[in-house]
């Protein structure tokens, strides 16, 4: 069976923006408020919504690793061979943050990138 527009677009705002409200998505889908909750339900019964889903769900995943590859690749040679302390700091401390690391705080006026790097190097021992 074929979504309709309207469930189309409820299961993109599933999936996205919605962030797995299925009352949320079916007023996005254009549902009036009154009803969203009942048809939202509704739909996610359909199999033909629920295979939609999962659809959408694993393209995501797919496009997301892809681009987390990428930006991790840009951020890494972002710090590796930026032309400035600083930038090279901020690169090095997103690349810290997505991967779970730690957060470093740091007062760029009164250091240099090798005073930090020695600090981030004791903190990390």
């Amino acid at each position: 069976m074929k979504l309709t527009r309207k469930q189309s677009v409820f299961v993109d705002a599933l999936v996205g923006a919605a962030k797995w409200n299925a009352t949320r998505a079916a007023i996005t889908a254009g549902v009036p408020k009154k009803s969203a909750g009942t048809v939202g339900n509704k739909w996610l019964k359909k199999v033909h919504i629920q295979q939609a889903v999962a659809r959408r769900v694993a393209r995501r995943e797919k496009q997301t690793d892809l681009t987390n590859e990428y930006i991790d690749e840009r951020v890494r040679n972002l710090a590796e061979h930026a032309y400035d302390e600083k930038t090279q700091l901020g690169a090095w401390k997103e690349l810290n943050k997505v991967r779970g690391r730690h957060s470093v705080t740091v007062n760029l006026r009164d250091k240099t990138f090798e005073d930090l790097l020695a600090e981030s190097r004791k903190e990390a021992e």
